[in-house]
């Protein structure tokens, strides 16, 4: 069995760059009120790590179940029905065989996290994203192929 746990993607490090530089810019101009923002800080910090702590990708021998948080209940599908992964900008979706979504699961994983779980499962993965995921797009641009499991003539 193999846990992927979810990690803040790019616009996350940019949110939380900005977010240090406003309680920087209030603590100098406002030193009084300096502890209150730290404290505040690293309330945010603490809620931000509790909740990506819940959300995980798990891959076993006969299924993938996602697990989104401590209140929502997990979703799983076949690992032998999985024959594509879409990364859309809102969702990503889980292909059967007749190329319809079995399973659709919040975009809490990084694309490079997706690569990992496409190699593990050996499926191709799509990117639907473009403009830093600001645009979405009906079709998907190939991120990875998988070798096949036979030599190839």
């Amino acid at each position: 069995m193999r846990t992927i746990r979810s990690r803040p993607g790019r616009s996350a490090w940019i949110l939380l760059a900005v977010l240090l530089g406003i309680f920087i810019a209030l603590a100098v101009y406002q030193p009084d009120q300096a502890l209150w923002l730290l404290a505040s800080a690293v309330g945010v910090a603490i809620i931000l790590w509790v909740r990506l702590r819940a959300v995980q990708l798990e891959i076993t021998e006969s299924v993938v179940r996602a697990k989104q948080g401590w209140y929502l209940p997990e979703k799983q599908a076949a690992r032998s029905e999985i024959r594509a992964i879409h990364y859309f900008p809102s969702v990503i979706s889980f292909h059967g065989p007749d190329r319809k979504p079995i399973m659709k699961i919040a975009p809490n994983w990084t694309m490079r996290q997706m690569l990992e779980v496409a190699d593990e499962l050996g499926v191709p993965l799509y990117d639907h994203r473009r403009w830093l995921g600001l645009r979405k797009v009906s079709t998907g641009r190939l991120v990875n192929h998988p070798a096949p499991s036979h030599p190839v003539r």
